[in-house]
């Protein structure tokens, strides 16, 4: 039996984003570069994409030039689909990511109004505003989003993703 495609952090050289970007496409797999500077960890000097891919392919993944590792190795953690959803809607809205250490317990909601209304999530109030938050495990940080005066529905605590 296959195994699923799901999004993983891979470890890649930094400045050779997108030769590792390409080297990936050409193989099938998506991928997606959060930022411009692809660093999300404070504690690595590498630069980090997301790859959608089977672990079954991992071995072809590792030999794209400019790939280092997979996070989390021996037992990465996948990011979840609607995780990485949230990313690339709060990139392409052009909202800009700080990385914070791991929260250990976000509320989940959906957003209302704004860029990414209707997106459900994640959310941490940081500082007094309130932010779209992805946790990378494997990393031990936190990739935050800002929610500049957008609307938020909380969940109750037990509620399960529609």
């Amino acid at each position: 039996m296959a195994k699923k495609d799901q999004w993983y952090v891979l470890r890649v050289r930094l400045g050779s984003e997108e030769l590792v970007i390409s080297g990936l496409r050409r193989l099938g797999i998506e991928v997606f570069l959060p930022s411009k500077s692809s660093r999300i960890s404070r504690e690595s000097e590498d630069s980090h994409i997301f790859a959608r891919f089977s672990l079954a392919n991992q071995r072809n993944v590792f030999l794209v030039p400019g790939v280092l590792g997979l996070v989390g190795v021996p037992s990465p953690v996948p990011v979840p689909d609607r995780d990485v959803a949230n990313l690339k809607a709060a990139t392409e809205a052009g909202m800009r990511m700080k990385i914070l250490p791991m929260v250990n317990e976000p509320v989940r909601g959906r957003i209302t109004k704004g860029p990414l209304s209707g997106h459900a999530g994640n959310f941490i109030e940081h500082r007094g505003t309130w932010n779209l938050v992805v946790r990378i495990e494997d990393l031990e940080c936190t990739l935050a989003f800002q929610l500049p005066q957008s609307s938020l529905d909380i969940f109750p605590k037990h509620t399960h993703w529609t």
